[in-house]
């Protein structure tokens, strides 16, 4: 991935806001556009913030897809249990 310079996109398209009977599935459509935006090289020019868990990059926006969503953490109402 480094020689060649290959991005690589890792998307939540299940679960998410808390636990079973808690959270709910992602919405279709989020799911769609965050690959519409994948694909069209709008993610590229995003600002992004770094997940402290796994040190990966989240980003802060993509269209058509409301903030939150993109930071699992910021779907949870008990960020504790998030983290737990």
């Amino acid at each position: 991935m480094i020689e060649h310079k290959a991005d690589a996109w890792l998307i939540n398209t299940g679960w998410t806001g808390g636990r079973y009977g808690e959270g709910s599935r992602i919405a279709l459509k989020y799911s769609r556009a965050i690959l519409d935006a994948i694909h069209s090289g709008e993610l590229n020019n995003v600002e992004y913030e770094k997940m402290d868990t796994f040190g990966i990059k989240i980003p802060k926006s993509c269209p058509g897809v409301p903030k939150k969503i993109l930071n699992p953490r910021k779907t949870w109402k008990n960020k504790q249990d998030y983290d737990d």
